[in-house]
């Protein structure tokens, strides 16, 4: 906590520092951006405070001009006086009656060396005011008398082409810019110079201006608005703007130092406030201190040491009435603590259904075993599973499962050596653990176990709960084991358990009561995973192929049909036998993919036999994962409409145990393909399901004979009445029915004579490529009497 205050205490140090530098900055630069606008704004008003006083003196010299008997004013003549004052920027004035020599007749000034002859004589000016024809501005004249820069405004006076004299006001430019900074919003602080561009000369300048009257225009920024450097390392801010129609341009300048000492001042402002501010956070923070953080550092050392030593766990109250009473909460909190140790640990290491160790607990376990230095014979692990288990949930629920696993853990732990472990492994695995063992004794208690299992448990057997009754039959349970053995700390706990697991996967995979472990079986896995992964890269990669079997007609002998048959071109093992790969698709669910692209290729391909005159049936196996996807009437639906082959040109075969027992959306979806138009037959028919109600619930069209009565050469006494029994019943139902496997004449001759309509196998075709059916059925068509010995014609 200390260290959170004076973190708390620099940050506040860094911030108010950061803030005055920032605000420093951002004052600088905002008060120069305002500067430079402020500037803006003087020298466009001096620009039309010029234009607008040299408007107002050329409509004084008008007036005049408008003065009747004016031209006689041009003789000498000591009552003639003429009147007016200073205007905006230009505060001092002078009008006159000039003649054409240079000599005043009438002034508005009293000064008598206005008197003189010839005081204006040789003036540029004036010739140019002579020259005009009416009221002109000379903007770089001399006064005569006083020798001082002036912008003169005349008109001449007397006749055209000849006049005898000139009325002029002259406005003295010399005090011009100081008049600026008087007259202008803004200006108090600005140095205002005026430049005459075309003679490039200074020709007025405020006080405190850097240039003075009569120097070179190049130490004046022409620039409209920046920076203004001057002799002696000086920097102004500048502002620059012409005055329309006139050779002049008036530049209005505020020095660094007042800008920059805005800037300043606002930064010792800050910094004054930060400091003040900066006190009142390290005060605060000393008192919280105190007051609370070395209290709170109390309660934390103390409830640390009591997490590591339970005798420790008490803090002294101490402090305040609020940490006093946090003091007495964390001390109830310790006790809890204190009391429920043990039995958190048990929740964590041990399942909550059986009360055995659970999974980590196990794996632990087998560790320790594996490690131990004095472990002579390593350690052997007992693998127990049931599918009854499974049963049990799917029909009585998961909690009788549960009641009855906890059941088979009592009776297992009577059988456990003494040293062994029974644990619950993952799922309803139950594991024994044989530390110190050989590789005999998993095998020795391998009866022990069967025997605990020989009795019915009746906690699966009724409603768990209810209160078990003695004399209602339970559930028999045969255990299903696998046995292993691992020795040396080389030996990984996990891959122990892996192969304790995978020999109780073969031995329910092959239906033995027990198995012992052989490497064989985890290669079995392995390779399981790899057909897996790599069936996934053929999806992707297309390396599915489809063959084709031809179905001939009995009675005719000609092809009416073929089974599409999926193949896979591996690109390092070559064609995979179908063997090989659907049961693996079928059980993690990629056949519903390989079913897709079966079914979009056969009927293409029977669209592509249409066309060509071949319209034969083409039959697509159909998965159980298939049927049960409610999206197969529409994606048939889809893949019709697409290829546009007709309905009747495909059927979709469905094993007889994938049918037995369907649910209502199978029968109803069955049905929606039916509609369709699509033909259903049952695949596989007679292996050994006894109920044939389904035959008259679902829409069927056609009955495969399994191949497995025809392949026991079609002729024992068993086998001839199961087919006479099949073929008589699919004529009562009005079904088709087809042999499939028929591989020799003899084979062709029975099911010929029993009535099959179609027939299927080796002797009339291997699966081939679409194109050698397609030339058998061009061929086909040229010959009509090629009909295979056996076969009705």
């Amino acid at each position: 906590m200390r260290t959170y205050l004076v973190l708390i205490v620099a940050t506040a140090a860094v911030a108010v520092l950061a803030a005055s530098a920032y605000g420093f900055v951002w004052t600088d630069r905002t008060t120069r951006a305002q500067t430079l606008d402020d500037m803006a704004v003087v020298t466009g008003q001096a620009a039309e405070a010029v234009t607008t006083t040299v408007d107002q003196s050329v409509q004084i010299v008008d007036g005049l001009l408008a003065q009747p008997n004016l031209v006689d004013g041009l003789v000498p003549n000591d009552a003639c006086s003429l009147a007016t004052q200073g205007a905006g920027v230009f505060p001092t004035l002078r009008l006159e009656l000039v003649t054409a020599d240079g000599t005043i007749t009438c002034t508005s000034t009293d000064d008598p060396a206005a008197r003189e002859p010839g005081v204006h004589a040789d003036q540029a000016w004036l010739a140019q005011v002579l020259a005009a024809d009416g009221t002109t501005v000379v903007w770089d004249g001399v006064d005569g008398l006083t020798a001082r820069p002036v912008v003169a405004v005349g008109a001449p006076l007397g006749p055209d082409g000849d006049p005898a004299g000139v009325v002029v006001n002259l406005m003295f430019v010399d005090e011009t810019a100081t008049a600026m900074t008087e007259v202008l919003p803004g200006a108090g602080d600005a140095v205002v110079t005026v430049v005459d561009t075309e003679r490039r000369q200074v020709v007025s300048a405020s006080p405190a201006s850097p240039i003075g009257v009569g120097d070179g225009v190049d130490d004046v920024p022409r620039s409209p608005r920046g920076d203004w450097r001057v002799d002696a390392g000086e920097r102004l801010y500048q502002a620059t703007a012409d005055v329309g129609g006139t050779p002049w341009a008036i530049t209005a300048a505020v020095p660094r130092d007042v800008v920059v000492g805005i800037a300043r001042d606002v930064l010792w402002r800050e910094i004054l406030v930060g400091v003040v501010a900066l006190a009142f956070v390290a005060l605060a923070a000393f008192v919280l201190d105190r007051r609370v953080a070395a209290p709170l550092r109390r309660i934390t050392a103390a409830v640390v040491a009591g997490s590591r030593d339970p005798a420790s766990a008490h803090v002294d109250p101490g402090g305040t009435a609020e940490l006093t009473e946090l003091a007495a909460q964390v001390n109830a909190m310790l006790d809890i603590r204190a009391g429920h140790e043990a039995q958190l640990h048990h929740r964590t290491t041990h399942d909550l259904e059986t009360g055995l160790p659970n999974a980590t607990a196990l794996l632990h376990a087998v560790g320790a075993a594996l490690e131990d230095p004095e472990a002579r014979h390593g350690a052997s692990l007992v693998a127990i599973g049931s599918s009854r288990i499974g049963l049990v949930t799917q029909s009585r629920g998961y909690a009788a499962a549960a009641a009855l696993l906890a059941e088979a853990a009592g009776r297992l732990g009577a059988v456990v050596p003494a040293g062994g472990l029974l644990a619950r492994g993952h799922d309803d695995v139950l594991v024994v653990l044989l530390p110190d063992a050989d590789g005999a004794a998993g095998i020795r208690i391998v009866s022990a176990v069967q025997e605990a299992f020989e009795a019915p448990f009746l906690a699966g057997a009724v409603d768990p709960d209810a209160d078990p009754d003695p004399a209602m039959s339970g559930v028999a349970v045969q255990p299903t084991i696998g046995v292993t053995h691992g020795r040396g700390p080389h030996a990984a706990p996990d891959h122990l358990l892996r192969d304790a697991y995978a020999a109780l996967s073969h031995a329910t995979r092959t239906s033995q009561p027990w198995v012992v472990f052989d490497p064989s079986m985890t290669a079995y896995a392995a390779a399981h995973l790899e057909v897996e992964r790599d069936l996934a890269l053929a999806l992707e990669r297309d390396e599915l192929f489809v063959e084709y079997q031809p179905v001939l007609d009995v009675d005719s002998g000609r092809i009416v049909g073929a089974e599409a048959l999926v193949r896979w071109r591996h690109p390092a093992r070559g064609v995979v036998p179908p063997l090989d790969f659907i049961g693996v698709a079928e059980a993690n669910g990629q056949i519903l993919d390989i079913g897709r692209v079966v079914l979009r290729d056969a009927c293409r391909q029977a669209a592509a036999w249409g066309a060509a005159g071949h319209p034969i049936r083409v039959s697509v196996n159909v998965a159980a994962a298939q049927l049960r996807d409610r999206d197969l009437p529409s994606e048939v639906a889809s893949v019709l409409a697409e290829t546009g082959v007709p309905p009747t040109q495909l059927c979709l075969e469905i094993t007889e145990s994938s049918v037995v027992g369907t649910s209502a959306q199978v029968t109803r979806d069955l049905h929606r393909l039916r509609d369709l138009g699509v033909q259903i037959a049952i695949d596989d028919f007679g292996t050994g399901y006894s109920s044939l109600a389904y035959l008259h619930t679902l829409p069927v069209d056609e009955l495969k004979i399994d191949r497995s009565f025809i392949s026991r050469r079609g002729t024992e006494d068993a086998d001839r009445h199961m087919l006479e029994a099949i073929t008589s019943m699919a004529r009562a139902l009005d079904l088709g029915v087809v042999a499939e496997g028929v591989e020799t004449a003899a084979q062709l001759e029975t099911v010929a004579a029993l009535g099959c309509d179609r027939v299927q196998g080796f002797l009339l075709g291997r699966p081939a490529a679409p194109e050698a059916l397609t030339a058998r059925l061009v061929e086909r068509r040229r010959d009509r009497g090629d009909v295979p010995a056996g076969v009705r014609a």
